[in-house]
């Protein structure tokens, strides 16, 4: 995976990404430790497209070198990463390629 120098350099921000690790008693879902990612971090509405074809709003595009699945959760860069409740749902993560159809980056909305 080669990603654009120019867009590269816009990942200056840090993120943190968990996903689940175990469920409770009761069914939900816990979080492993979470990993700091590099990313690009823009506050922008738009509307995305999930995979079984729903629409939701989301206020939050990241883009970052480094995959993130649709199940995993964010934390923002002013977030406090010990702090569940301001862990962000992901919504959707789009693969975008180059030019020779390899994978460059991925936007993730939130």
């Amino acid at each position: 995976m080669a990603v654009d120098p120019e867009i590269r350099a816009m990942m200056r921000q840090v993120i943190r990404v968990g996903s689940p690790s175990a469920k409770t008693a009761y069914g939900d879902s816990m979080l492993g430790d979470n990993t700091p990612v590099r990313a690009y971090v823009q506050k922008r509405n738009n509307i995305v497209h999930t995979a079984d074809g729903g629409e939701l709003l989301s206020d939050v595009q990241i883009i970052t070198e480094s995959p993130i699945a649709v199940h995993d959760v964010v934390w923002l860069p002013d977030a406090d990463p010990l702090d569940d409740r301001q862990a962000r749902q992901v919504k959707a993560v789009a693969p975008m390629t180059d030019e020779r159809g390899g994978v460059s980056h991925y936007e993730v909305s939130l």
